[in-house]
């Protein structure tokens, strides 16, 4: 679901920011060591202090145009909305290692390595022609931002083996990165299809087991 698999196509802001900036630069500009007295004093992270002023002018440049997340502020939480309050839940960050958030960088935006065929996991290659089972869903939101359409549903062509009668691609309209995951939207639209792919991949038999 939104998720930024090949970040070359139909490439958002975030892809041109993130793909234009050198590996140093973040190292430069985005990490920073933990303070003393906490634990893991000295340790190289990617502060959610970074991360939450990044997420306040991604909001505020929503409020400014009418975006979604202005829609979402206002009037889309509906029923859910005091158990799972937006604007909480959109700014709950943490720290991140500092490796783990460089890697991911690098792999994603500068290499893009899955879709290439060059990840690898402690020298051994990823391959996800190799998953022919599992039932295979992807989501996208028609107005998403953040994961430009086509990154998701690129699963579907590195999942090469899975059956056609297995996977199932759902493209959202009307709604943003977040609307296919939290609100009204959600609740209505994206969620009964999950469940629903669930309940038939689980009275479905995978062809190995037949």
């Amino acid at each position: 679901m939104n998720g930024m698999i090949d970040t070359r196509l139909r490439p958002t802001r975030i892809d041109r920011l993130t793909a234009k900036r050198a590996p140093a630069w973040f190292r430069h500009y985005a990490l920073t060591t933990v303070p003393p007295p906490y634990r893991g004093e000295g340790r190289a992270v990617y502060p959610a202090t970074m991360q939450h002023a990044a997420l306040v002018a991604y909001l505020m440049r929503h409020i400014g145009t009418g975006g979604e997340l202005l829609r979402k502020l206002m009037d889309d939480d509906g029923l859910d909305a005091r158990a799972h309050p937006f604007l909480e839940l959109y700014l709950s960050v943490m720290d991140l290692p500092a490796e783990f958030f460089l890697d991911s960088v690098r792999a994603v935006f500068h290499e893009h390595a899955l879709p290439r065929g060059r990840l690898a996991w402690r020298g051994t290659p990823v391959d996800p022609g190799a998953i022919r089972d599992t039932g295979l869903m992807t989501i996208e939101g028609e107005f998403d931002d953040v994961s430009g359409q086509g990154q998701t549903r690129v699963a579907h062509a590195l999942c090469r083996n899975i059956p056609r009668g297995r996977r199932l691609h759902h493209l959202q309209p009307g709604v943003g990165h977040f609307g296919t995951f939290h609100g009204a939207t959600w609740r209505r639209a994206v969620l009964p299809r999950i469940a629903g792919f669930i309940r038939e991949m689980g009275s479905t038999p995978p062809v190995s087991a037949t």
